[in-house]
């Protein structure tokens, strides 16, 4: 590949000189093979505009990936192959549309457990609606960029620390913080799902001041931060609480991850998730004077999040 500056001769300089070199040599190039200079090529399957510097799958590749979801909306079984084919176009696809990585896990779990490429298994309501998620997708979201940007936001007022005790959790965000009791039925639920919870309510309940940013989630258990990272989990309701927060984060164009925070770095969100508020105070006098109150539709166990 050759490249040069915009609006003038340097990428035909070079593709001509590599072309002479190679006849000088001997060296056969085929010419059907051969791209002049343009500012968007197909590489590997791969659509690169160097004018947007984004790289999306090109239009065949995208009615390719449709037909292929549309061949599961309205069959209730399917070969293990079938399910093969399309899990792994689709893998595929998330080199150009990283959002729809999450929405591939319940795919997946279809495959585990079958030593037969013919057998047979259901496609789950889930599936389909991941599937659906996929479509729109491909419809709106068919775009990454070339080099994303890497000023992400962590100074001081967009980190968002959080935490979760036996009983509770909490969130902090630029003086802005709240805390919530788990219910019994959760207390009995892995540590992962009760320190993902306050960072999912969190994202719910601040998205607009995350708007067209990108945020860092701070938090002290290493599981949480690579399910953030990697946006997928094989938890049922850890992958749950990732796929809205991933829908929300394309909606307002949002971008997050996290890093790891030792829990020594973590104390106020720690006292505040044990309830200890006065205590937390003397350790952070700005916080606000009052929790930002949660909308009941927002926690977990009382919203549609399994659906």
């Amino acid at each position: 590949m050759f490249f040069g500056h915009p609006s003038t001769n340097e990428s035909l300089s070079g593709i001509n000189s590599f072309l002479a070199l190679s006849e000088s040599i001997g060296m056969p190039v085929k010419s059907q093979k051969t791209v002049w200079p343009c500012t968007s090529i197909e590489l590997h399957s791969i659509l690169f505009n160097s004018v947007t510097m984004t790289m999306s799958l090109p239009p065949d590749k995208v009615v390719k990936a449709k037909l292929l979801i549309d061949s599961l909306f309205k069959k209730r079984k399917v070969k293990v192959k079938v399910i093969q084919q399309i899990h792994s176009f689709l893998n595929f696809a998330c080199r150009a549309v990283p959002p729809g990585r999450p929405f591939l896990r319940r795919l997946a779990d279809l495959l585990i457990g079958h030593k037969s490429n013919n057998h047979f298994v259901r496609v789950s309501k889930e599936c389909i609606k991941d599937l659906q998620a996929w479509y729109y997708f491909l419809c709106h979201f068919n775009s990454t960029p070339i080099l994303p940007p890497v000023d992400w936001k962590v100074d001081v007022n967009w980190r968002l620390y959080s935490d979760a005790s036996g009983k509770g959790f909490a969130s902090i965000f630029a003086g802005k913080w709240f805390m919530g009791k788990f219910p019994p039925h959760w207390l009995s639920k892995s540590i992962a799902v009760k320190e993902l919870t306050p960072i999912y309510v969190s994202f719910c309940l601040w998205i607009k001041h995350f708007k067209n940013t990108k945020i860092v989630f701070l938090v002290d258990n290493l599981s949480v931060v690579y399910i953030l990272r990697s946006k997928t989990s094989r938890d049922l309701i850890l992958m749950s609480m990732v796929r809205k927060m991933v829908v929300l984060a394309m909606l307002n164009n949002v971008q997050f991850s996290a890093l790891h925070v030792p829990g020594r770095h973590n104390v106020i969100a720690d006292l505040i998730s044990r309830f200890q508020v006065s205590k937390a105070r003397t350790w952070a006098p700005w916080l606000e004077d009052k929790p930002t109150i949660v909308p009941r539709k927002l926690l977990p166990w009382h919203s549609s999040l399994l659906e």
